[in-house]
């Protein structure tokens, strides 16, 4: 019985919990245009290096990609990570431009407020630059991206520029400003035509009210008018991933491959289109082209072994999951998905051992607890394992997402309670 749920929990509750996750990721995120990868799906643009303190004494260093209300995500080495706000002492992050370290504490109460995506519209405006809005950084750039959009669609380039270039200041790694700095450069030297350009910022407002739909309809045009420049297919493609309409991405992200051979944002979302709609084989050839040219980028490591366990190929996912912690010991997500590897393959007890190691890195990774609650299960400690479903459900509450509540609460109906 307890193989059983084993099995089914991998097989029907795993698929379900990726994509509960995969939704949460989405959500809280700051307008986006260019997407540039995919990775597991969306690598953020503004990034800030920190170090954290956890309050149980681990040290974290990485950048920070979002700050959220009640919580903190960081990229470390190509994979995001979130830890909560209950479980940081300090964060010690470089103040903008000052390289001067700024310590920030935290608690129940936290410093910063929400900043999801920007809802409010285009303002009213009027001739010469706009003036910064009052509230969180987040919301100011947004302001000048769409000001920016807003004032040369009237025809105001340069006061369009000024836009753009205020938000780089602002935040020097969010990667709009520069690709439209770049575009209205490449007008200006006649690269692209004024039509060109006026087409993709009619996509790019569409895409902050998101209208997705119009953005696709819009950049078709614009790709018609100028099919050698590849601004346009970048937001094609990223729009197609947001609509979950891989097939339509791949001949997008073709075509830019040819105009830009191994990019490797471009063979990322190669990779992973591929993968989501199982042209598995080319998926895995993708993956083994970005390792063998960008060889220091270790997502390709875990995204490629993730799909070997997906098509059932176990030893050949510990074959890359494995070198990916040799390359960097401190992702939580590779040790899991080594653990799955070893739980797929019968191996118990290694599969606990990775699951551990897992959740020592990062204690609010839920799928470790999951998989690990799994694994006790099937060896019958269903003592241990209905408490590491309730570490989870604690987890899922925490982070108000009543759908994986729901999936744990399905999960501990099925184990009899001692």
């Amino acid at each position: 019985m307890n193989k059983i749920l084993h099995e089914h929990i991998f097989k029907a509750f795993i698929p379900r919990l990726n994509q509960i996750l995969f939704m949460a990721g989405l959500s809280g995120r700051r307008i986006v245009f260019f997407g540039l990868a995919a990775g597991i799906l969306l690598l953020p643009a503004p990034c800030r290096a920190a170090v954290i303190k956890l309050k149980s004494g681990k040290i974290i260093s990485g950048k920070i990609i979002e700050k959220k209300e009640d919580s903190i995500i960081i990229d470390m080495d190509g994979i995001s990570l979130t830890y909560y706000r209950d479980d940081i002492d300090t964060i010690d992050e470089n103040a903008a431009g000052s390289g001067e370290p700024q310590k920030e504490q935290t608690g129940n109460k936290p410093a910063d407020k929400p900043q999801g995506e920007i809802k409010e519209t285009l303002p009213a405006l009027s001739s010469g630059a706009a003036k910064d809005m009052p509230g969180e950084a987040p919301a100011r750039v947004d302001l000048y991206l769409k000001n920016g959009i807003q004032f040369f669609l009237e025809g105001k380039s340069a006061q369009a520029k000024r836009q753009f270039k205020k938000g780089l200041n602002a935040n020097k790694n969010d990667q709009n400003f520069r690709e439209f700095l770049k575009i209205l450069q490449d007008l200006n030297k006649g690269v692209v035509k004024e039509d060109y350009v006026s087409s993709l910022f009619r996509a790019a407002r569409y895409f902050i009210d998101a209208k997705y739909e119009d953005v696709v309809e819009e950049l078709k045009k614009t790709i018609a008018i100028n099919p050698q420049y590849p601004a346009a297919y970048r937001t094609l493609g990223f729009t197609y991933f947001l609509l979950r309409r891989y097939a339509d991405s791949l001949p997008v992200y073709e075509a830019l491959d040819r105009l830009n051979p191994g990019d490797l944002n471009t063979l990322i979302n190669l990779a992973y289109a591929y993968s989501a709609v199982e042209e598995n084989d080319k998926a895995i050839e993708y993956y083994k082209k970005i390792i063998d040219l960008y060889p220091a980028f270790t997502e390709s490591y875990n995204n490629l072994g993730t799909l070997y366990i997906a098509l059932g190929k176990y030893e050949d996912a510990l074959v890359y999951l494995l070198k990916l912690i040799e390359i960097n010991p401190d992702i939580p997500q590779a040790y899991n998905n080594i653990g799955t590897a070893y739980s797929s393959l019968g191996k118990y007890q290694e599969a606990t051992d990775y699951y551990i190691k897992a959740i020592k890195i990062n204690p609010e990774l839920v799928e470790a607890h999951i998989s690990l609650a799994a694994v006790y299960n099937s060896l019958g400690k269903t003592k241990e394992a209905r408490r590491g479903f309730a570490i989870a459900r604690e987890i899922f509450q925490k982070r108000k997402n009543p759908d994986g509540v729901k999936m744990i609460d399905e999960i501990l109906s099925k184990i009899p309670a001692n």
